[in-house]
């Protein structure tokens, strides 16, 4: 019996084909009893039309359940922290329509999780979410205070902005293989493909490239959620409908490609390199999974080993430059 104490009430549209399973009022036995992604939203107009948008999509995955797990309204972090942790044990991640930054923010704190942010500017969020790991992917800089931008630069590993991704396409996958909460603000989009939202540039993101990251999301083996803020949507806008619509669907491709356990903690298959570190006495230690060929650099302290993924063109930088780059030198000096 699906547990009515996580404050998921059920809709009232058919089901939709999209959708393994779907909680409505003729499924009172809605279950989650395969690995997946949880499909929830606000009561809003928007929520409704979103779900409209959803049935043009046809389900390609086999390893994975999607569920449309129904509506939540009103509930505090709490509540949504105790629904996360519940799906999570089930090996469920929630994707939730309706968050605000600093909502997430405190379930992000009281879930003790670093949280990523797909936004144009930085989000200085607040309360307990302000002790919280935060990382920015596709800020734009002209939107952002300098001291932001000089901090994240410096000392934010795994942020990256709007200019880099262009510029260094390797590593959107590695810098998000790491997260564990996932915060999209749809002003990272450019404005020409989402006409009538607020705070969108011409200069954003375009849908490809946000499809391209929800799929790297997707494979993060250590992910919990994902929320979307639409508050500020209105409900008759057919593009953002479409834009999440379309990330959901590129968010499940990159779970049901996911490839558990291959983290160097958790798997001894694979191979070490050890490039000469010109500009440090320590060398740079790569290591590749054998199997996916995904890779890390490991940092040791005292027989403590501390991972950073990192893309293979990281690793034929150190071993051209004699040099580790810019991110990785980050990782280190932490």
């Amino acid at each position: 019996m699906f547990d009515k104490s996580l404050h998921l009430i059920p809709h009232n549209n058919e089901a939709i084909s999209f959708f393994n399973y779907t909680h409505n009022h003729s499924n009172p036995e809605f279950t989650f009893n395969q690995k997946g992604i949880a499909f929830i939203t606000d009561s809003s107009d928007f929520s409704t039309n979103l779900r409209k948008c959803i049935e043009k999509f046809k389900n390609h995955f086999k390893n994975i359940s999607i569920y449309d797990a129904g509506l939540t309204d009103d509930c505090s972090f709490k509540d949504i922290s105790t629904l996360i942790q519940h799906l999570n044990q089930k090996q469920i991640i929630p994707f939730i329509i309706g968050n605000h930054v600093d909502y997430t923010g405190d379930i992000a704190a009281h879930l003790d999780s670093n949280l990523y942010h797909i936004s144009n500017s930085i989000n200085n969020i607040t309360g307990n979410a302000q002790y919280v790991k935060n990382n920015y992917i596709a800020y734009q800089r002209h939107l952002c205070d300098l001291d932001d931008v000089l901090e994240i630069e410096s000392v934010h590993v795994n942020s990256i902005s709007l200019g880099k991704i262009r510029s260094y396409p390797y590593l959107p996958e590695p810098v998000l293989r790491d997260c564990q909460m996932l915060h999209i603000h749809l002003s990272a989009i450019r404005s020409s493909e989402c006409p009538g939202l607020t705070d969108t540039l011409p200069t954003g993101l375009n849908i490809e490239e946000l499809c391209q990251l929800m799929k790297y999301a997707g494979t993060a083996n250590n992910l919990k959620s994902i929320f979307i803020h639409s508050g500020d949507i209105p409900a008759d806008n057919p593009e953002a409908a479409n834009i999440i619509a379309e990330s959901l669907w590129y968010f499940a491709e990159g779970m049901n490609l996911q490839q558990n356990f291959d983290h160097p903690y958790k798997n001894p298959d694979y191979s070490q390199f050890i490039v000469s570190n010109a500009s440090d006495a320590d060398d740079l230690i790569f290591i590749k999974n054998n199997r996916t060929h995904r890779w890390w650099v490991n940092k040791s302290n005292n027989d403590q080993h501390e991972y950073l993924a990192c893309a293979f063109e990281e690793y034929e930088y150190a071993l051209s430059n004699g040099e580790a780059s810019d991110r990785i030198s980050k990782f280190l000096s932490e």
